[in-house]
């Protein structure tokens, strides 16, 4: 179905309306609607948006599927309960942590700005700060992973609230991560701007429990 972009659009606007019940969120988590959503967000091409060039939906296919990449956002965001005023739906603990485990912790919370332009950019982009390495290989294995799990939804196989747990980033393998910093990157930016409290916190949690063991 995701070819008939118009349609995926509707049904992913019908997702958002239903997130606002906590029942219904884990019904349309256990259908496998996640890998669905989270596949549409790849279609975006922000050099569309930055263009400056007059278009509409219907004469441009990019359009139609960057339109489907932001209401899938918002979907995703629903979803989690990431939202606040009109749009605030109830926080969905098994959501968060599959998007904080899928897309990491730093851009799962980017869902709380409501700014999909934004996070579509990260996601379709390479960068490199002490919160996110992400790049086409990270882009590539995610891809692959989601087109696996949707297979096995398709297929009548696998439980959706096991399923992401064992995904991991083989670029994030090797890398020491304190407080959701990669220690490595913030060396080499030590400019950037973080949450020094809670890297501090972390940071002696960790020598603590070397410390215990």
């Amino acid at each position: 179905m995701q070819h008939l972009t118009k349609l995926c659009a509707v049904a992913t606007e019908c997702i958002s309306s239903l997130a606002t019940d906590s029942i219904l969120q884990m019904q349309l988590l256990q259908s496998g609607a996640l890998w669905d959503l989270l596949l549409f967000m790849f279609n975006y091409d922000y050099t569309l948006e930055e263009g400056g060039v007059e278009r509409n939906q219907d004469e441009n296919r990019q359009e139609v599927a960057n339109n489907l990449a932001k209401l899938a956002v918002r979907a995703c965001a629903r979803l989690g309960g990431y939202m606040k005023g009109d749009n605030e739906t109830p926080v969905n603990p098994v959501t968060v942590a599959a998007l904080e485990n899928l897309l990491t912790p730093y851009l799962a919370r980017q869902l709380v700005k409501d700014k999909p332009e934004e996070i579509l950019k990260i996601l379709n982009s390479n960068c490199s700060n002490p919160y996110l390495i992400w790049d086409n290989g990270t882009r590539a294995e995610l891809n692959e992973y989601l087109e696996l799990k949707r297979q096995e939804r398709l297929n009548n196989s696998g439980n959706f609230e096991h399923d992401f747990s064992d995904f991991k980033y083989t670029a994030h393998a090797d890398e020491l991560v304190i407080g959701e910093i990669f220690v490595k990157v913030y060396n080499e930016q030590p400019a950037y701007p973080i949450e020094v409290n809670l890297f501090i916190i972390r940071m002696l949690e960790t020598k603590a429990c070397v410390y215990v063991k």
